[in-house]
């Protein structure tokens, strides 16, 4: 390698491509069928080639490895609709799944909305002591 050409720290630039070739493709593919040899290689190489259209090279790769990481996946046939669902995920960069928003306050995350947060009622601090009662008295009662 030319003295440089890897950069200041030795790391090599690679240009962000915006289709995967061909070369890419077949790496691709037989990468993931070395993981998910219960998919045929030529499903994966189909699969791969049909999502194409709608993801760019990163997004493909990364909704094919989390397609084949679900063991209920049978077949790679769902990559072109995961690959679709994620690509607004990814034009924002964020590359992980999406956070679930608070129903009342959709510009909050659940679970951590502050909103929700500040109204909401504090647990008594005798909650343990109530939990056993509720148990006590209703041991051995067949609830239905």
């Amino acid at each position: 390698m030319p003295e440089g050409a890897g950069g200041p720290h030795g790391a090599v630039h690679v240009p962000h491509a915006r289709e995967l070739s061909e070369a890419a493709a077949f790496d691709l593919a037989e990468f993931v069928h070395a993981l998910r040899q219960d998919w045929d290689l030529p499903g994966i190489r189909a699969a791969i080639s049909r999502a194409r259209t709608v993801a760019g090279p990163l997004e493909l790769a990364a909704a094919l490895c989390d397609l084949a990481s679900d063991l209920q996946q049978r077949t790679p046939a769902r990559l072109t609709k995961y690959a679709i669902e994620r690509r607004p995920l990814n034009r924002r960069g964020s590359g992980g799944p999406r956070s679930p928003k608070c129903p009342e306050h959709p510009s909050q995350p659940a679970g951590r909305c502050a909103a929700c947060s500040a109204a909401a009622v504090p647990a008594p601090n005798n909650l343990r002591a109530l939990i056993d009662q509720h148990r006590t008295s209703h041991n051995g009662r067949n609830h239905q």
